[in-house]
């Protein structure tokens, strides 16, 4: 993490961006005050199409100013040659050498507050990030719409969407109405069909996560258990992550944020019982504690330009 008493170098401009998969902020920051914003759709570098996503970023930093410094954190960015794609396009586009690209959680990890233990990210994907050791971020979860993201607003409508395929039933009304005012439809095989074309599916399945909830709010038990079975599978990620690489003793302070956690309280409330459920025993409640990051991840990405002022 960054501290927050940064001494920001006289008259010196940097930009952060933030790139999920549901959407990209930028913030032009001097001398701690910010100047400009920008925002545009997803900008995800493993399920983002290469051309929508720099149509994306371009249309970010329409009007930006020029800057000192730029860092960009993104969701998917994954291997080394993606963070070199990642740091070119950005020198195009910002019109600034001295850039940086790092994964998103890079940023969130920068905006949490001093003590805090580990951070679950949940907005369109989902990850688990940590610092055991001073300078070492480790990482555990993610695993893409393919493979993971447990409990973000994608994984929720993911299990929904497969329960009622195994189950030869129909969407909960309120997804219903959601899907057939965003896709045009509400039949199950016609939604799916419609998200398997679209240029992002994760991003666009996610928009069903808020009715989702709603429809578990109104007593639905098939979304209950949709939302309960999903935040127990984060869950087990976070705990796992914690009891591998943090030691026993002393208070966790574990730090959310991402969309997922803003669905509703059903969500907030949900996943704290299954830690709980998977403490009871380990540890006792007092030694550990919840709290939503309070500062936008984007500046995160602020603090992170700064720093290669330095």
């Amino acid at each position: 993490m960054v501290s927050l008493g940064l001494a920001w170098a006289t008259l010196s401009r940097v930009l952060g961006i933030d790139g999920g998969g549901t959407t990209t902020r930028a913030w032009a920051v001097e001398a701690g005050q910010v100047i400009w914003k920008g925002q545009s759709g997803p900008s995800n570098w493993s399920s983002t199409p290469g051309p929508r996503l720099r149509q994306n970023l371009a249309k970010a930093l329409v009007g930006a100013p020029r800057v000192d410094s730029v860092c960009g954190c993104f969701a998917g960015l994954i291997t080394h040659n993606q963070k070199a794609e990642a740091e070119t396009t950005l020198r195009e586009l910002a019109g600034c050498s001295r850039v940086a690209a790092f994964p998103d959680y890079r940023a969130t990890w920068a905006a949490c507050p001093a003590g805090t233990t580990a951070l679950v990210i949940a907005g369109t994907g989902s990850v688990i990030v940590s610092e055991p050791r001073p300078g070492e971020l480790r990482r555990d979860g993610g695993g893409g719409p393919l493979f993971g993201d447990f409990g973000s607003s994608f994984g929720l409508v993911r299990s929904m969407l497969q329960r009622c395929v195994e189950d030869g039933q129909p969407l909960p009304r309120k997804m219903a109405q959601k899907a057939a005012e965003t896709y045009g439809t509400d039949q199950l095989d016609a939604v799916i069909s419609w998200l398997h074309q679209a240029p992002s599916p994760a991003a666009a399945a996610a928009k069903l996560a808020k009715p989702l909830v709603q429809a578990a709010q109104l007593g639905d038990r098939w979304a209950e258990e949709t939302i309960q079975a999903e935040m127990l599978k984060l869950a087990r990620v976070l705990i796992r992550h914690l009891e591998d690489g943090h030691e026993p003793q002393g208070f966790w302070s574990i730090v959310l944020a991402g969309g997922a956690w803003k669905l509703g309280e059903t969500i907030l409330r949900t996943f704290e019982d299954s830690c709980e459920r998977l403490l009871s025993g380990r540890r006792g409640k007092e030694e550990w504690g919840l709290q939503t990051l309070q500062m936008a991840p984007v500046w995160g990405a602020v603090l992170l330009a700064e720093q290669q002022l330095k």
